[in-house]
């Protein structure tokens, strides 16, 4: 026979390890009341910048709708021009459940209206609830 299993080293060895993660602090967060830090680029849930006087920096070029790979994007400009200068959207509507969070829109907005927040958050009961309209995005700047 050998000595080690005469005097059970593994099973010593198993144990220590055990015993030493037993007396340790857990690194385990209580995900609803702990929030974790997230990494400075996270890509979360887009939303709209909005200028000093309230009005969105977005003009309504659909740029980012022809650059969306999975075509979650849809952009409808308004008839009026404000102040006749620049166009705003009408509609703004980004598809959650076909969003890949893939950078594209945002790269490609000219303005630099589209930003990817920090939420990522988004679960839902229905389809419809994952369908962020104008008013929605723009919440993100508050």
């Amino acid at each position: 026979m050998n000595l080690g299993t005469i005097f059970l080293n593994d099973l010593r060895k198993g144990l220590a390890v055990t015993i030493k993660h037993f007396f340790s602090k857990p690194f385990t967060i209580r995900y609803p009341e702990e929030k974790r830090e997230l990494a400075e680029r996270f890509r979360g849930v887009q939303y709209l910048k909005i200028d000093e006087e309230g009005l969105p920096l977005c003009n309504a070029c659909s740029m980012c709708a022809k650059v969306c790979p999975t075509g979650a994007i849809k952009v409808v400009a308004a008839k009026e021009k404000i102040d006749g200068k620049r166009r705003v959207p009408e509609t703004f509507d980004i598809d959650l459940t076909r969003c890949m969070f893939c950078l594209f829109c945002e790269e490609s907005c000219p303005s630099g209206a589209i930003t990817m927040g920090h939420e990522f958050e988004t679960s839902a009961l229905s389809r419809e609830e994952c369908m962020r309209n104008y008013e929605q995005l723009n919440k993100g700047n508050k």
